[in-house]
């Protein structure tokens, strides 16, 4: 998670707002999902080159997503690829990292050209709309050489996660007002809407979706040299029963702090912008829990700065 700063130095933008009829999650999915697609992936082969796109980062399970290929060469011809769906199985008994489920392979024949040839598509149906909710799939996209799509050979991959739908509420708020540039804060609104305590509350906010195979996924923050914004976790006084249970030196591992059938907990973010000029941002929050997990995605644009007035000179 990110680290914490003051409280203190945000309050002027930590008002929320929240709009009327605020999106639940499977539309959240469903509209942002593209806008947390992964980086361009390029598949370099002894003649030619093949750029691989896919069309999301983020589906509910049971959905579709589709992966684009493009093959460039300076004398045309024909190029066939591999492209491999693959299932993290995470880790196995004494932390031995499982292998792979392969969920999906395609053979795709592309026609490469100078500048680029028409673009192919292959698509696959991922997971099951009825899955257990609270549940995330990691999957990556393995393109190769045809026939090479096994072993160390060179590829290009791609992920992205599947979501069977939330097991508690949680919301990515907006700020209510969006300065034109520098910093600015976003919210996350969780809410315990089970029948049970919700133990050990883990949120991650980001620009987009990582996945490594046997780690935990979780959004990316700025551990990569294009990200939009910096993001920490506003630091917040604790309710006076958390202090206390921090305080308590007994046995009991439970968690002390858990959220309350019925309740709510707010997590405030402080967002710095690391390029001027850019007016769109996308974020997403991974709730996990000892109870189930949640999902929120927020994509915002704010107001571009007004054109300087031109200067006036002043006649003699």
């Amino acid at each position: 998670m990110s680290r914490h700063v003051a409280l203190s130095a945000f309050l002027v933008t930590v008002a929320i707002a929240v709009p009327a009829g605020w999106r639940a999650l499977d539309a959240d999915i469903q509209s942002d999902g593209p806008a947390l697609r992964p980086e361009r992936q390029t598949l370099e082969l002894d003649d030619a080159s093949v750029t691989v796109d896919l069309d999301r980062g983020a589906m509910r399970s049971g959905d579709t997503a589709t992966v684009t290929l493009v093959a460039s060469a300076e004398t045309a011809h024909e190029v066939t690829v591999d492209v491999t769906a693959l299932q993290d199985m995470g880790y196995g008994g004494e932390r031995v990292q499982n292998p792979p489920m392969q969920v999906g392979d395609k053979t795709i024949r592309l026609h490469a050209q100078p500048g680029g040839g028409p673009p192919a598509i292959a698509s696959f149906k991922l997971g099951k709309h009825k899955a257990p909710l609270g549940n995330l799939e990691w999957i990556d996209f393995r393109v190769s050489e045809h026939g090479h799509h096994k072993g160390d050979s060179a590829a290009a991959v791609l992920g992205l996660a599947t979501w069977s739908g939330n097991s508690f509420d949680a919301t990515l708020e907006p700020p209510a007002s969006i300065p034109s540039e520098g910093p600015f804060t976003v919210a996350l609104r969780i809410k315990n809407t089970t029948k049970k305590p919700l133990a050990n509350l883990y949120p991650d906010v980001g620009e987009r979706f990582f996945g490594l195979q046997g780690l935990d996924v979780a959004p990316q923050l700025t551990n990569y040299s294009d990200a939009d914004y910096k993001i920490e976790e506003v630091e917040q006084p604790k309710p006076e029963a958390a202090a206390a249970a921090d305080s308590d030196n007994d046995s009991d591992d439970s968690d002390k702090n858990a959220l309350a059938p019925g309740a709510e907990r707010l997590f405030i973010y402080h967002v710095e912008p690391t390029h001027p000029g850019v007016n769109h941002f996308t974020f997403v929050a991974y709730v996990r829990s000892t109870n189930g997990g949640a999902m929120s995605s927020l994509v915002l644009d704010r107001p571009e700065l007004p054109e300087p007035a031109p200067a006036v000179t002043a006649l003699k």
